[in-house]
């Protein structure tokens, strides 16, 4: 949906797989549709709903003879279910695949994480609701960094970056001088902006956790590159 960040993502496969020819790359079906609504428009103002072009859109990659499905925007994992509800298909659910990383990497039992992400996937507690039976402790910006954060994503979807970076470093100090022992980028907007940024903490992205369980998916289906390093 974010032009930018299915381009990111796709490169993350390409990257990540351990490959040593073409042969040895995944067949991947890379479906863009910037024209599904705004995710967070319909959360916060009740803009048109998202989920009818959702489902079309996964019911378009299942008829393409995917195996499974991997959306690189966090916000639309809100829908995840009525997408899930569309296709016989698996849908892997980027939310959930972060939050296991987390929990198997940090060093304590309700470690406090930071959460940089859209207002709405803030607002419908999507990251929160998986980490608190994961034993970790979400905490968010305060209310006017978190319009401030969404208006940095807003601009990194528009093309710029070095005022959103800007705005992001802000949002992590704050975050990183409350204590927090790691941090999640909620948003595959926020890998865009990589080279600009200097975490304060460690940085969990969702979109290489998605890209790495992408591939661990991949390579257990039928297709097996024959030259594939043990």
């Amino acid at each position: 949906m974010g032009s930018e960040a299915g381009c990111r993502f796709y490169l993350n496969l390409i990257r990540m797989t351990p490959a040593r020819r073409d042969q040895d790359h995944l067949p991947v079906i890379l479906y863009s549709q910037p024209q599904i609504p705004d995710r967070s428009e319909f959360i916060i103002n009740q803009g048109p709903s998202p989920v009818p072009r959702l489902q079309a859109a996964v019911r378009k990659l299942q008829d393409w003879g995917a195996d499974f499905i991997a959306v690189p925007c966090n916000t639309a994992h809100c829908f995840h279910p009525q997408m899930q509800s569309a296709v016989t298909i698996p849908i892997l659910h980027i939310v959930e695949e972060t939050v296991a990383a987390v929990k198997q990497q940090v060093s304590s039992h309700l470690a406090p994480i930071g959460l940089l992400a859209t207002r709405a996937t803030l607002r419908t507690g999507l990251y929160q609701q998986a980490m608190e039976p994961a034993g970790l402790l979400p905490v968010v910006p305060a209310l006017e960094q978190r319009k401030l954060l969404h208006q940095a994503i807003l601009s990194i979807k528009a093309g710029r970056r070095q005022q959103p970076a800007q705005t992001i470093q802000q949002v992590m100090k704050a975050l990183s001088d409350s204590g927090v022992e790691a941090m999640i980028f909620g948003c595959t907007e926020l890998r865009l902006l990589s080279g600009l940024l200097n975490p304060p903490c460690r940085v969990f992205d969702s979109v290489d956790l998605l890209a790495q369980e992408t591939i661990r998916l991949a390579l257990c289906q039928d297709y097996k590159p024959e030259s594939l390093p043990a």
